[in-house]
């Protein structure tokens, strides 16, 4: 176990040290707050086509949870399969081109510890830029009335996809020669 923290905590100094780290979050950040306003604007914009409709017209208005917050997270999870790679590309590679990993394999930390803390230092990150991308729904829940079971299993199933990617992209740089 100290040997998987010991790995957890220089992978992840190694990824909040990458500026090329920053730049993704950044885009990763901007790209989702786009598609979260435009998706607003869009239901917004719904919205005031049935008030021009007579009364009684549509039975049906749109819903928030179909119009704004399925379409986010499903745009999201979309982003993380463009991010999550980018980011784990030189998570194995890197310590291979650095002559390092020969190192790592001599030392008395098990690969299955080196694996799981390189997983787990690569899983923070992108859990960190996950529930960042996951304010901007909350303020919905403030300003809004969303349904509270969809929008929490949606964030569950963002989560574990994240989970999925992450362990798929390490496993991909692992078999990998370069970046």
């Amino acid at each position: 176990m100290k040997g998987t923290i010991a790995i957890y905590k220089k992978e992840l100094l190694t990824l909040l040290v990458n500026p090329t780290n920053y730049v993704i979050a950044a885009a990763f950040f901007l790209v989702n707050a786009y598609l979260f306003f435009a998706d607003l604007g869009r239901f917004n914009f719904i919205l005031n086509q049935y008030q021009t409709l007579p009364v009684g017209m549509p039975d049906v208005l749109p819903n928030l949870n179909e119009e704004v917050i399925g379409k986010y997270l499903s745009s999201l999870v979309l982003i993380l399969v463009f991010a999550i790679p980018v980011l784990s590309m030189s998570a194995m590679t890197e310590e291979s081109a650095q002559r390092t990993f020969d190192l790592l394999l001599v030392s008395p930390v098990k690969i299955t510890a080196i694996v799981l803390g390189k997983y787990l230092a690569l899983l923070t990150f992108v859990l960190f830029l996950t529930s960042s991308a996951l304010c901007l729904p909350a303020l919905l829940l403030f300003f809004g009335n969303p349904e509270h079971g969809p929008v929490f299993s949606g964030f569950v199933s963002l989560i574990l996809c994240a989970c999925a990617f992450t362990s798929l992209c390490l496993g991909i740089s692992a078999f990998t020669k370069s970046s």
